[in-house]
């Protein structure tokens, strides 16, 4: 299979069900840190996602997509 880079919104994204948030939970201090740089220099790659049923699901980059939520991003 071929990787591709698409634009997507925010909403179709969607947390990876495999992640172990017990052992990789999310942080404010990161998503607050990641909202205030995309304020300042705008969005930078960072997510990566697969097709699924309901969307695409999240591979990394699940706190630059909170941080784009937070800030309103589509």
């Amino acid at each position: 299979m071929k990787s591709e880079i698409k634009q997507i919104n925010v909403k179709a994204l969607h947390h990876n069900p495999y992640r172990l948030m017990s052992q990789y939970p999310m942080s404010e201090k990161k998503i607050a840190t990641l909202q205030h740089s995309m304020e300042d220099v705008g969005w930078w790659e960072g997510i990566s996602a697969r097709e699924a049923e309901a969307g695409y699901e999240l591979a990394f980059g699940h706190h630059r997509l909170e941080a784009a939520k937070s800030a309103g991003g589509t």
